[in-house]
């Protein structure tokens, strides 16, 4: 696959310098007419010979772009055939190794952030704000995660004591 890049480059470089070669030679051919009245032979001939290897320095470019792609057209062709090849058997899988337990050092920042939207749900903004403010941070993001269990901690207290109050005042309406 290499090659045929190389190749492909090789035949693009050589097009594109046959490419400023013509330019060149027209250009010159042009300037030279209009620097004489009367063009010579001699300079006909010269011009005439770098046009014409021009010319071929594109043919052989052509031959050799359309060389490349012959054959990665039949390599695209190959491709599917040899897919369809029956592969051979399947190595057996290791066995697996036990998995390692994973360590918990404590609760993760999701599991923090989930307890103090409940606390805003549930209470207040005001609220949650204030447990992070006993911890020492404005946002959840400033909190330091030794102090993420504590947090919990305290969302759970703030929810418990206003499920008791709840459950009282329902108590007392039933009364």
């Amino acid at each position: 696959m290499l090659e045929h890049a190389i190749q492909a480059v090789v035949a693009i470089s050589i097009m594109v310098g046959a490419g400023a070669m013509v330019g060149f030679t027209v250009k010159a051919f042009i300037d030279s007419r209009r620097a004489m009245a009367r063009p010579t032979p001699r300079r006909d001939k010269k011009m005439s010979k770098s046009l014409e290897t021009v010319k071929t320095n594109l043919q052989e470019a052509l031959a050799l772009v359309d060389g490349i792609l012959e054959r990665a057209a039949a390599k695209a062709a190959e491709a599917p055939a040899k897919s369809a090849a029956p592969a051979k058997p399947a190595k057996p899988a290791a066995p697996a190794k036990a998995a390692k337990p994973a360590k918990k050092a404590g609760p993760t920042l999701e599991e923090v952030r989930e307890q103090l939207l409940q606390v805003i749900e549930q209470r207040s903004n005001d609220q949650a704000r204030a447990i992070l403010a006993e911890h020492e941070a404005k946002r959840l993001s400033e909190l330091d995660e030794a102090s993420y269990a504590a947090v919990i901690k305290a969302c759970q207290d703030l929810l418990k004591a206003e499920d008791a109050g709840e459950s009282e005042t329902d108590e007392d309406l039933t009364a």
